[in-house]
């Protein structure tokens, strides 16, 4: 089946949609069957992020969901997968929110650009708040030994600011927080 790589690009690059997103269905198909298939269908996967129909996108969010215990994205497929935060779409926010929840990420780098990646996306598209705390709540629980290595970096607090207290109505110190505090509700050692 590693061959058969190759026989979807045909399926990829058609001019219609309905063909790209049984292409991609497919791949995943056999991606979930076959490694050396999984690992040589990974890119095209992420290409297919870019694409410029959202139904061929959604497609590829939901094939990396449902092969995600199983790959490793490089930093740059991650930083494809963030760009979809950006997307003015909530239809297609919302899976990626619960793909980026669920991922494996194993450097504290991936972990932190993540984070960062879903609190902003909180600023440009505030209704997504409650998909983004819950996303952040089972990123810390699914990563919680990685946790362990950026939580001091995001609670670092600057010294004039010591005296003050933490403004609860902050987005973004809400969203630090519920991660941290599910990360260390799985793993004690993050405080």
């Amino acid at each position: 089946s590693a061959d058969a790589a190759g026989a979807f690009v045909v399926g990829l690059e058609d001019e219609f949609w309905q063909v790209r997103k049984a292409a991609i269905k497919s791949i995943c198909q056999l991606a979930l069957r076959s490694r050396v298939f999984r690992e040589k269908s990974l890119e095209v996967i992420v290409d297919m992020l870019s694409d410029e129909i959202e139904t061929v996108r959604l497609a590829a969010v939901r094939a990396l969901y449902r092969i995600r215990n199983h790959i490793h994205l490089s930093s740059t497929h991650l930083q494809v997968v963030l760009k979809l935060l950006q997307d003015v779409s909530q239809h297609l926010r919302v899976p990626v929110q619960a793909l980026l929840a669920s991922v494996p990420l194993t450097d504290p780098a991936s972990l932190k650009l993540t984070i960062q990646a879903l609190k902003d996306n909180i600023k440009m598209y505030p209704q997504d708040t409650p998909n983004i705390y819950c996303s952040l709540n089972r990123l810390g629980v699914n990563l919680h030994a990685l946790a362990e290595q950026v939580t001091l970096q995001m609670l670092t607090v600057d010294t004039p600011y010591l005296t003050t207290e933490p403004d609860v109505d902050d987005t973004s110190y809400v969203a630090t927080m519920v991660f941290v505090l599910s990360a260390a509700s799985v793993n004690p050692h993050v405080l």
